[in-house]
């Protein structure tokens, strides 16, 4: 199937060709995008972990161990910071958002919780 990836307009910016499904508009967006951008790349999901994860005969414990640790290194959780503030009229203290987000990576999440989820995981047999 031949498929036209449009038309580069006097912006920069690439026009959707009619041809091109939204599937085949993602992907190349997607590509686009982590071409130019390196942090955004490294969210991308690993070809190896998708291949390890999919293998039959796992359970599901079994497959939490194969995420968390092949994407052990990248943030699993982030919240916005946080400082607390005293208002000076009213003495009321309370939470002032900071431009940054604390994150935790899956190593250390797993570290944290792996013995918490699996043990309440219903088991294949």
């Amino acid at each position: 199937m031949s498929v036209s990836t449009g038309t580069q307009m006097a912006n920069g910016q690439q026009s959707i060709a009619p041809s091109e499904t939204r599937a085949e508009r993602i992907a190349r967006r997607t590509m686009e995008l982590t071409r130019d951008d390196a942090r955004l790349a490294a969210t991308l999901p690993d070809p190896a972990v998708n291949e390890a994860k999919t293998r039959p005969g796992l359970d599901l414990a079994q497959i939490m161990a194969i995420c968390m640790e092949g994407y052990a290194d990248r943030p699993a959780l982030a919240q916005r910071a946080t400082e607390l503030v005293t208002d000076r009229a009213t003495g009321r203290r309370s939470g002032r958002l900071l431009r940054h987000f604390e994150t935790i990576s899956y190593r250390d999440l797993w570290s944290q919780r792996h013995d918490f989820l699996p043990s309440r995981l219903p088991r294949g047999n």
